[in-house]
């Protein structure tokens, strides 16, 4: 069901040192950039073009993420796990476990 949550894992955290390598300095590049252009509000250019992007990204991910929402909702609607079998299996002695009903 999905995929590995290890991997998932594994890939936002290198994505996410990536980000943390790479933006830094393009961000200088652009505020550097922007106050050639004008130094009033040439600062503000990563911050505009920040905003562009991630918006763009949001355009395209948000048909997946209702995809994902409606996919979820199911999974919401079921019955609670139960705990029947955990008292048997400490009275054997044995760590108990949950398992679904």
């Amino acid at each position: 069901e999905g995929q590995n949550r290890g991997a998932v894992n594994g890939w936002a955290n290198s994505a996410g040192a990536l980000c943390r390598a790479l933006l830094p300095p393009v961000a200088a590049l652009l505020l550097g950039w922007g106050q050639t252009l004008n130094a009033e509000w040439g600062r503000y250019i990563s911050i505009y073009l920040n905003c562009i992007v991630c918006s763009i990204f949001m355009i395209f991910a948000f048909p997946g993420l209702q995809k994902v929402e409606s996919a979820a909702k199911p999974a919401a609607q079921r019955p609670a796990v139960s705990t029947q079998g955990a008292s048997l299996q400490r009275r054997e002695g044995r760590e108990p476990f949950l398992t679904e009903s």
